[in-house]
């Protein structure tokens, strides 16, 4: 069955319908058919679901979703003012890292990670440790490195949460849209909002906010008016008290709304 996903339309959805859309998706078996659209889970976790958290936030009236037709603007959000507001998203969940897990979890059953495992190719398997995953090849043609034969003295600090490293991500993510808005004169005053998946404890959230708000600050020329961040973590989906009705690994969780 193909799917027609309301995210598609070339008519502005009222934010209530959207969440409801939403809700439909995550909170029922349809996100069974998402997660097998692999572009479509892609774009829905990465702009459209984070996009709609944001018209919650600032109780918008309307979204048009136009990121599917349009390569410098995600979506246009009218707000409870009647006011027009331009977003353009980003992300730094590393959705290859991501497949890797899955393809080599199809082929040991197990895996073992930590917060900040990484993936390397096997020309630098000199770099990785026990938590990480070391492959060759391409996707039908993949060969990995078991886990068990790895080692390296770094391995037991990907196992342990460092707030400043998953700032270091997002703020790389952040610079390259705003580099990109300067140089070819896009984005002005635009909301910028970016996507995460994280393993952030509900403690550890003003922290990273405070990272994250005095690089924004820093930025001199910034087209942008505004930054909010979603993180994905089932942890922080439950610490949060979020809908139980929704599923927690694909419910996008507001961590950060800084608006100048």
């Amino acid at each position: 069955m193909t799917y027609n996903w309301f995210y598609n339309s070339e008519e502005y959805i009222t934010t209530k319908d959207a969440l409801l859309e939403a809700k439909n998706i995550v909170g029922t078996k349809t996100i069974i058919e998402l997660l097998n659209d692999k572009q479509a889970k892609k774009i829905f976790r990465e702009e459209i679901f984070p996009i709609i958290k944001f018209c919650e936030l600032i109780e918008a009236k309307e979204v048009l979703f136009c990121g599917h037709k349009n390569n410098s603007i995600d979506a246009v959000i009218k707000d409870k003012d009647n006011k027009t507001i331009n977003v353009e998203c980003t992300t730094s969940i590393n959705a290859h890292y991501k497949e890797l897990l899955y393809e080599y979890n199809r082929q040991y059953f197990s895996c073992s990670i930590g917060p900040h495992s990484k993936a390397f190719e096997i020309d630098n398997i000199d770099k990785a440790g026990n938590n990480d995953i070391v492959y060759s090849g391409s996707k039908h043609k993949r060969m990995f490195i078991e886990q068990e034969k790895l080692n390296n003295e770094n391995s037991f600090e990907s196992c342990i949460v460092d707030i400043n490293k998953y700032a270091q991500e997002d703020i790389k993510k952040i610079k390259q849209k705003i580099d990109k808005g300067i140089n070819e004169n896009l984005y002005k005053n635009f909301i910028l909002i970016l996507t995460c998946e994280h393993s952030i404890d509900i403690q550890q959230i003003r922290e990273y906010q405070n990272l994250l708000c005095n690089y924004w600050e820093s930025v001199i020329d910034n087209p942008f008016a505004g930054l909010f961040i979603v993180n994905y973590d089932s942890l922080l989906f439950m610490q949060t008290k979020q809908d139980a009705s929704y599923d927690s690994t694909h419910t996008p969780i507001p961590i950060l709304f800084k608006n100048d």
